[in-house]
């Protein structure tokens, strides 16, 4: 797993699941994260930002609807090629 910073700003009035989207995002598109690198599970991330399980998931889900993630059961979750 890869530690690429990222941070939830609390005082931000963005919600938390679009802050970790598009921290996401922008670290694949400045390189920090490729394909194939594996992202946290849920409930670490979760915990290590100081969020919700569910706050972090629906992140995971808006990746995975937006061609950056693919969930492989048993393994985890690995940054794709956008499609």
């Amino acid at each position: 797993m890869k530690d690429f910073g990222i941070e939830v700003d609390f005082s931000s009035s963005l919600p938390f699941y679009k802050q970790i989207y598009n921290q996401i995002v922008f670290a694949l598109n400045t390189g920090r994260l490729k394909p194939g690198d594996k992202l946290y599970h849920i409930t670490m991330l979760a915990k290590k930002l100081g969020v919700s399980v569910n706050t972090v998931s629906k992140s995971y889900r808006m990746l995975e609807l937006k061609g950056y993630l693919a969930k492989v059961k048993g393994k985890g979750a690995y940054i794709t090629k956008k499609k």
